[in-house]
C-alpha cells in the first residue's frame, strides 16, 4: 500500500471488512510467487511504534500469503479467522483454510505455538456480521467499538497524530491531542504513529466480554 495514499484508503474504507478485502485484492492482482515472514525476531504488543521486540527465532515460507499468514497468527496465538484479510481470503477460496488444509515442512517442534505472547487489543469489531438482523449488528457494533485515548501526561505535542490522521478526527488543544469522536473512523494510525507510547486503545465492556477466547 502506497505510503501517501494509505490514509486516503483508511478513510475511504473504514469497514474492516472493506479493508481487509482491499488489502486481498492488491495481494491477488501482484500475485507473488514466494511469501517469507523472518521472524527471528518478532514484535508483541501494540505495535509498531509501541510494540517491543521478542525472540520467536522462526523463518516462515509459502507460495499462499494467506496460508503462511494463517500458520503464523496460530503460532503466536491468534485463532487465524479472527485476522480479517485470513477470513475474507479463506471466504473467497484463495486457499484451504485450517490445519488440515496446510501441507507444513519443516522443524515441527519450532512451528508449536509460542507461549505467552502478547498479542494486540485491537481485534474486528464486527462480531455479529452475518448472524443477526443489520439494524442489531450495528447497535451492538457500535456499543463495542475501541477508540483511542490520548495520555496527556506523557505526550510531547509533537502533532504527529495530527498531522497523519486520514479522517482529521484530532485536534491539538492547548498542545495536546484531543479526539472528535464523531469523525473517527477507527484505523489507530495515531496508535500505530506514536514513538512515545502516549495513545492506547480503550476497549469498551462490550467488546472485552465479546472478545474473550478472541484468539
Amino acid at each position: 500500500v502506497p505510503g501517501l495514499v494509505k490514509g486516503e484508503y483508511h478513510f475511504n474504507m473504514p469497514r474492516i471488512e472493506d479493508f481487509s478485502d482491499m488489502l486481498v485484492d492488491i495481494c491477488t492482482l501482484v500475485g507473488p510467487a514466494l511469501s517469507v515472514i523472518d521472524g527471528v525476531v518478532g514484535m508483541e504488543g501494540e505495535g509498531p511504534s509501541s510494540g517491543r521486540p521478542v525472540q520467536t527465532e522462526v523463518i516462515l515460507a509459502s507460495e499462499s500469503p494467506y496460508a503462511l499468514d494463517y500458520a503464523a497468527a496460530a503460532m503466536v496465538g491468534i485463532r487465524p479467522e479472527r485476522v480479517p484479510t485470513v477470513s475474507r481470503a479463506a471466504e473467497r477460496g484463495l486457499f484451504a483454510a485450517g490445519p488440515g488444509g496446510l501441507d507444513i515442512v519443516g522443524d515441527m517442534d519450532s512451528l508449536c505455538c509460542i507461549k505467552n505472547y502478547d498479542t494486540p487489543a485491537i481485534v474486528s469489531a464486527s462480531f455479529t456480521r452475518g448472524k443477526y438482523p443489520v439494524f442489531i449488528e450495528n447497535m451492538v457494533n457500535r456499543a463495542a467499538q475501541p477508540k483511542p485515548v490520548f495520555m496527556h501526561r506523557i505526550c510531547t505535542g509533537c502533532g504527529d497524530c495530527t498531522t497523519n490522521c486520514p479522517a482529521g478526527a484530532i485536534e491539538m488543544v492547548d498542545g495536546r491531542p484531543i479526539l472528535k469522536p464523531d469523525k473517527c473512523i477507527r484505523c489507530f494510525c495515531c496508535q500505530e504513529l506514536c514513538y512515545q507510547k502516549a495513545v492506547r486503545i480503550y476497549r469498551p465492556w462490550l467488546l472485552r466480554t465479546l472478545g474473550r477466547g478472541r484468539y
